[in-house]
């Protein structure tokens, strides 16, 4: 099934891990939430243009990075980032904010987040390692060591100035990592950062999340190699669509495509997920034809939502008759015929059947546990149990995931 993606919040003095949690706001804060943030960002980037030396208008990302080489100009201009209701985790972030002024913030922040992520996934920007000292610390602030790491940095995205801290920044990060798999390059590290401009007697302090590429990924031409051949695999599956064809059918060939031309990938053993980074992306498929869940969950999101169907990637952990404990693992959520069912196109793969193929909320659950023992309510499907926000404590953190289904797919 393969290890589940983390995030970690990382200081020079601090480093404790980050995944998926949860909250709720009231849905009818959306269009008046939209509004404030165009307002707000329009006047942002007038006051950037007004004054670019200021420290208070520094929200805007960082595009001239340590440890990068071009043979370009570093400057860019702001490049308007579209949200539309494909971005699930954009759209989430409203349940997540306590007032409007946090979900203007925060959504707000995503922009500035996926439009660094834009400008270093088309840009043709060498990167280099940085050496970072990182004192660890226990959950409860305890120092337990510490070690010195290589990171390859994308960039700096600037939360000082939105009224949001650290946690809040980071819950921000993972929304767009989920929202995007094509993000591939990303790491599953992400360093805080602080800096600070003394005038006088007055220090200034500004933060931010400093974003790290993986190291596979830090040469421009590789990456520039890699987004072709994924648009070369979106461009065979998208032949195969009829003039006519449904979203039920899209959703169809994509799933039978990528099972027809994928394996999972384990180590020589035949047992052991393979643990390089292309396994656990949709790289790991779109090149090599083999990966883990997440290869299949993450490509299955990629196409769908490429094809201007809604997906999402949800992680958590997968029960089997072999592995009652259950392990991590991810599937995925789709919006067909305005409901969502539940996809798990890695398990339809390995037991060659379409078990897992547009389940309803009770069979895709599918188990209870009884004197802490699991119980399967059809001993032939196995169990997933979602890691969403209800159920997550600290800084773990996931989509507020939505209701499925009360039918599967195939019987509705």
């Amino acid at each position: 099934m393969g290890l589940i993606k983390k995030i970690f919040l990382s200081s020079l003095i601090m480093a404790s891990a980050i995944t998926l949690s949860s909250c709720s706001i009231l849905d009818m804060l959306k269009s008046q939430a939209s509004q404030a943030i165009d307002d707000a960002e329009k006047s942002k980037e007038a006051e950037s243009k007004n004054d670019s030396t200021n420290p208070s208008t520094s929200v805007e990302p960082s595009i001239t990075q340590p440890g990068e080489s071009s043979s370009s100009s570093s400057t860019t201009e702001i490049v308007p980032i579209i949200i539309d209701e494909l971005d699930y985790g954009y759209l989430d972030i409203e349940k997540n904010g306590s007032t409007l002024e946090k979900i203007v913030a925060m959504q707000s922040y995503y922009k500035d987040v996926k439009r660094v992520l834009d400008e270093f996934s088309k840009s043709d920007r060498n990167l280099t390692s940085q050496s970072v000292t990182i004192t660890e610390r226990d959950q409860y602030g305890h120092e337990i060591g510490s070690k010195v790491e290589d990171y390859y940095f994308i960039g700096d995205v600037f939360y000082t100035d939105y009224g949001i801290n650290a946690s809040e920044a980071l819950m921000v990060v993972k929304e767009v990592f989920l929202d995007y798999p094509e993000y591939y390059f990303v790491d599953n590290r992400a360093l805080t950062f602080s800096s600070s401009k003394t005038t006088g007697t007055n220090t200034e302090y500004t933060y931010s999340i400093r974003l790290v590429c993986d190291e596979d990924y830090k040469d421009a031409n590789k990456r520039l190699e890699y987004n072709q051949s994924i648009e070369s695999y979106k461009a065979i599956v998208s032949s195969l669509f009829e003039e006519d064809s449904t979203d039920l059918d899209k959703v169809r060939i994509v799933h039978d495509y990528i099972i027809n031309h994928a394996k999972y990938a384990y180590e020589a053993d035949g047992v052991t997920p393979k643990s390089t980074s292309y396994a656990h992306n949709m790289l790991g498929i779109v090149l090599n034809g083999e990966g883990v869940c997440e290869s299949y969950t993450e490509l299955f999101t990629y196409l769908l939502k490429s094809f201007n169907i809604p997906a999402i990637t949800v992680s958590g952990k997968g029960y089997t008759n072999k592995n009652k404990s259950g392990e991590p693992h991810a599937w995925n959520y789709v919006y067909l015929n305005n409901q969502y069912y539940m996809f798990d196109v890695t398990w339809n793969d390995s037991t060659g059947t379409n078990y897992y193929y547009g389940l309803s909320e009770s069979n895709s659950y599918n188990m209870s546990k009884v004197a802490g023992n699991i119980v399967f309510n059809n001993p032939d499907l196995g169990g997933h149990e979602p890691t969403d926000r209800n159920i997550s404590d600290g800084l773990n953190y996931l989509y507020s995931l939505p209701d499925l289904s009360s039918t599967n797919l195939l019987s509705a």
